[in-house]
C-alpha cells in the first residue's frame, strides 16, 4: 500500500529593494514536492493524555515501516504539554532510562512524558513547563515523534 505524503521545504531569498513592492515578491518561496512512501498499519498501544489514565481503543496508525522497529510501541497523544494532538510516538518498552531521555512514565495508573533524571540517587521527571515528578517508574523510552 502507498499513500501520498505531501511535504513543503522553504528557502530564504533576498529580494532587491526595487521588488520589495511587488505583489509577487517576497522573503521567502515555497518549493513543494509530492512524493509517495510505503506505509504500513500499526496498531496503538494507546493514546495518552498527560496525568491520566492511558486511554486503549484499539486503533491503528498508518507510518512508513522503517519508523518502527518489531519491538516498539506506537502512541498517539491526546493532550500533552509541548505535543501537538494526534503526534504520534514510537517507544521502546523498557523500565529503566539514562540521564536525560525523554520517556513515558506511570505513577499509579496515571501517564507522563518527561525528561528522566537519574543522578546523584534521584528519580524524578522533568515534564514539559518546569514540573518535577517524583514516584514515577520508566514504562519506555520515546525513541521518534512523528507528525503528519
Amino acid at each position: 500500500m502507498h499513500t501520498l505524503v505531501f511535504y513543503a521545504t522553504w528557502e530564504q531569498k533576498k529580494v532587491p529593494k526595487i521588488a520589495q513592492h511587488s505583489l509577487h515578491s517576497g522573503l521567502t518561496r515555497m518549493r513543494s514536492e509530492l512524493r509517495f512512501f510505503p506505509v504500513k498499519e500499526f496498531e496503538l498501544a494507546g493514546e495518552i493524555e498527560h496525568g491520566v489514565a492511558l486511554f486503549v481503543a484499539g486503533q491503528t496508525a498508518s507510518l512508513p515501516p522503517e519508523l518502527v522497529e518489531d519491538y516498539e510501541l506506537v502512541y498517539r497523544v491526546r493532550s500533552v504539554p509541548g505535543y501537538r494532538k494526534g503526534d504520534l510516538l514510537i517507544v521502546e518498552p523498557r523500565n529503566h532510562a539514562s540521564t536525560g531521555e525523554l520517556v513515558i512514565a506511570m505513577r499509579g495508573p496515571r501517564v507522563f512524558i518527561g525528561r528522566w533524571w537519574a543522578k546523584h540517587g534521584l528519580r524524578q521527571l522533568h515534564v514539559e513547563g518546569g514540573d518535577i515528578l517524583e514516584g514515577c517508574e520508566v514504562a519506555g523510552a520515546v525513541n521518534q515523534v512523528a507528525r503528519f
